[in-house]
């Protein structure tokens, strides 16, 4: 039988062992299950948990690692810097999930935007130089 993928690395000064850990399937359609969530949820996102990093949010940390979101708050980002590259060596297929998921987000975006340029509502309230309505 095989055993989950982990390994230790140090981080920070004084060094603090930090442990990667592979998360199972079930742990990555839940993370999944509560990106959908964040997405379609009316309140502001928190964009340093969300956004700090371009490959992986401070949530995907706290999932593949013994890291809790008050333990990255202490640290600097080039020590974060070297969790996520650590993370990224241990979890491959999940970070590929993970653009997967960005790419669609993204390309649902453009569409919504694409759509919403295109529609009736749009041109009515943006008209370009060549839909400009003259006065009576």
């Amino acid at each position: 039988m095989t055993m989950r993928r982990t390994k230790t690395i140090q981080v920070g000064e004084p060094p603090r062992d930090v442990i990667i850990r592979e998360p199972t399937v079930g742990e990555i359609r839940n993370w999944l299950v509560e990106l959908e969530k964040l997405k379609s949820n009316s309140n502001p996102i928190d964009f340093v948990t969300h956004g700090l990093f371009n490959d992986a949010s401070l949530t995907d940390i706290v999932l593949m690692t013994d890291l809790s979101l008050e333990n990255l708050d202490t640290m600097a980002p080039s020590e974060i810097r070297v969790v996520i590259e650590a993370c990224q060596e241990i979890n491959p297929d999940f970070f590929t999930v993970r653009r997967r998921r960005m790419l669609m987000w993204e390309m649902e975006s453009h569409s919504a935007y694409a759509a919403l340029l295109n529609s009736e509502q749009w041109m009515l309230a943006n008209p370009g130089p060549e839909q400009t309505i003259s006065p009576p």
